[in-house]
């Protein structure tokens, strides 16, 4: 589906979009009101050739212009390149443009992985963008080599980006950053058990401040699942960039004592600056621990129902700590038989949608594929997020 409308209104929503090499295109289309909403797109591999084969949506200018309106709650699956934004800028009357609250998955199996390069979210010349709430998301677990190969947000060259609340897991880098991205804003997001976090590309690459100078408080991105071996920031050795200052809570060192989930270290490269033991920031739960008891305090926090919502998204953000803290406890039936109310939790869950979904994704890995179809075929739905997820496995 192709479009080239400046000027107008470009509304492409509740599409179904299945095997295609690309799914939505919108060019050359300066200062229009975007709308591209609720679609579901997939492509297949092997992938279609060319440079954007197998790209779900993509937006571009052929200079820098101004784009309204928002990219959002679209699934994108199957893809080499989720989303691609090019040359776009803010209007000077409307906000930023939104690109939020879509699910991409990528769910190929290492070895098929090859040459291709993978781009959840790659913003090529963009500006005053906002990237919120998105999930992005692989199947398999981490898998060494891939730190070049399946990029989770790729910003080149793109300033005044606010890149906040995205939950980014299991890629070969989080996010990756190149050219001048000043004044970028990485605030709130969760990168889980990836290769490694947060890269600058080399000496051309700005990244400005990370965090509030007036009130030292830290924007509390987290590295979650890292481990202590994992790098969580890096850059180019032989080239490296200049020095971000970035504010932080806890320690710096993995094995220091109030080394937390929201620290940048361990680091390849010198140019993180670290302003540790910063004042908790926007984000909510935030524990002081290391990766494993902060995720124990937060399970147990989700269990005993003391978890602070935002009300505009209570039930995506509580059903997904649910979900969260049942894995958690399905894989570690020690921490669960500690207490009562955990195991109580466990059963009632294990017992619900959210413990039938968890032995489809078990039964996929073990290939036992057609039980997995007859186990999910059996689910009826219950809010959104199910019936995303039961598309995804189907």
């Amino acid at each position: 589906m192709s479009v080239a409308n400046p000027l107008m209104n470009i509304q492409i929503t509740n599409n179904k979009i299945e095997n295609v090499n690309m799914g939505i295109k919108v060019l050359s289309s300066p200062n229009a009101l975007l709308n591209i909403s609720n679609n579901t797109i997939s492509s297949i591999h092997p992938y279609y050739s060319g440079n954007f084969g197998s790209t779900g949506i993509i937006v571009m200018n052929k200079s820098t212009n101004a784009m309204r309106g928002s990219i959002s709650s679209n699934i994108i699956g199957l893809s080499r390149i989720g989303i691609y934004l090019s040359l776009l800028d803010k209007d000077a009357t409307a906000p930023k443009l939104n690109i939020t609250n879509n699910n991409l998955y990528f769910h190929l199996p290492p070895t098929q992985i090859g040459s291709d390069v993978h781009y959840a979210i790659w913003s090529d010349g963009c500006n005053n963008l906002n990237i919120s709430d998105n999930s992005l998301d692989r199947m398999y677990p981490i898998s060494l080599g891939l730190s070049q190969a399946m990029y989770g947000l790729y910003i080149r060259q793109g300033k005044n980006i606010d890149l906040t609340r995205n939950s980014i897991s299991r890629f070969g880098t989080a996010m990756r950053f190149q050219d001048n991205c000043s004044n970028t804003k990485l605030q709130c997001n969760n990168m889980i058990a990836c290769e490694q976090g947060v890269f600058l590309n080399d000496a051309t690459t700005i990244l400005t401040t990370q965090g509030n100078p007036s009130t030292m408080e830290a924007w509390d991105n987290k590295w979650t699942a890292f481990g202590l071996n994992n790098n969580r920031t890096a850059c180019s050795i032989v080239n490296p960039p200049i020095g971000v200052i970035w504010y932080h809570q806890g320690t710096s060192q993995p094995g220091s004592s109030n080394y937390t989930i929201f620290s940048p270290f361990p680091s390849a490269g010198n140019f993180i600056i670290p302003y540790q033991n910063s004042f908790a920031g926007p984000c909510s739960n935030n524990q002081f621990t290391n990766d494993e008891t902060a995720m124990q305090n937060h399970v147990t926090e989700v269990v005993d129902e003391d978890v602070n919502y935002d009300p505009a998204s209570f039930n995506e953000d509580k059903y997904k700590d649910q979900v969260a803290a049942f894995e958690y406890l399905y894989d570690n039936p020690e921490f669960r038989n500690t207490d009562s109310l955990l195991l109580a939790f466990y059963n009632q869950t294990q017992a619900d949608n959210i413990g039938v979904f968890n032995s489809v994704d078990k039964l996929n890995q073990s290939g036992e594929y057609i039980n997995a179809i007859s186990v999910l075929n059996g689910i009826s739905v219950e809010n959104l997020m199910e019936q995303y997820q039961k598309y995804t496995l189907g």
